[in-house]
């Protein structure tokens, strides 16, 4: 397992213990369910990976760049507030970054080199 699904993984697990602590802070059953189930696809889409890049890690791509379009807005509106807001951005950029950098390298690996000198 490479650095970027422990990343990942722990991503996850984050997201769930975040929404368990905006219940538990707050009583906000929203947060419960969102941050649950947006944990619980990132792990799913990084287990899926192992099998199904494509379908995996667009997975979890997908649930980075939707958190980032929640928390960004919300943190812009009241930049006194990090928590959860920019935590929640900060850390879903760097996914979406990590798994930008993998896919390009991955892609540079499996991609022949086109020889431009004979043309």
């Amino acid at each position: 397992m490479n650095y970027m699904n422990y990343y990942l993984y722990a991503y996850g697990v984050v997201n769930i213990l975040m929404g368990c602590l905006g219940y538990v802070n707050k009583g906000s059953i929203q947060s419960l369910i969102a941050g649950g189930v947006s944990g619980l696809l990132i792990i799913l889409g990084t287990l899926l990976a192992q099998k199904n890049p494509t379908l995996g890690y667009g997975l979890t791509g997908f649930i980075a760049v939707a958190l980032i379009g929640r928390f960004l807005p919300a943190y812009l509106k009241d930049m006194s507030k990090v928590y959860p807001s920019l935590v929640i951005v900060l850390l879903s950029v760097v996914a979406f970054g990590l798994l930008t950098l993998n896919h390009f390298k991955c892609c540079s690996k499996c991609s022949p080199e086109k020889d431009l000198s004979s043309h």
